[in-house]
């Protein structure tokens, strides 16, 4: 990616592990922020810093589909338009990795403008406890 360095969860997990767990409680996900950093030492997921932000990405396979999915996990930015200001390093970074598809969840609203604007696909997941 160009402004994106990988980086070794081990050294930069003091810098982002706050924002990783303000993440996890915001978007009141399943995972803890530990996954985040198992996932990247064991080379699961891969962790891209930049100056103004970081992001986790993991490289899987569409179960149905069987393409090559790059599953953005995590991306935060100190600028108020981080994804649309990434999107260039993500799609290149999901070229570099023969992916045919970038996808990515969140509950921000904000994503469905987004998502309009730039025709992208959406899908709403409902889930609920029994």
């Amino acid at each position: 990616m160009h402004r994106f360095q990988l980086a070794d969860i081990r050294t930069a997990w003091d810098s982002i592990k706050q924002s990783v767990e303000q993440i996890r409680v915001d978007c009141k996900v399943e995972w803890r922020s530990e996954d985040v950093y198992a996932q990247c030492y064991a080379g699961h997921a891969f962790l891209w810093m930049c100056d103004d932000g970081f992001m986790v990405v993991k490289i899987q396979c569409n179960q149905f589909t069987l393409v090559k999915e790059l599953f953005v996990w995590i991306c935060w930015s100190g600028h108020a338009k981080g994804i649309s200001e990434y999107m260039p390093d993500i799609k290149d970074f999901a070229a570099e990795h023969q992916c045919k598809k970038v996808v990515f969840g969140s509950p921000r609203k904000g994503f469905s403008k987004l998502a309009d604007q730039n025709q992208w696909r959406q899908v709403t997941e409902f889930s609920f406890t029994v």
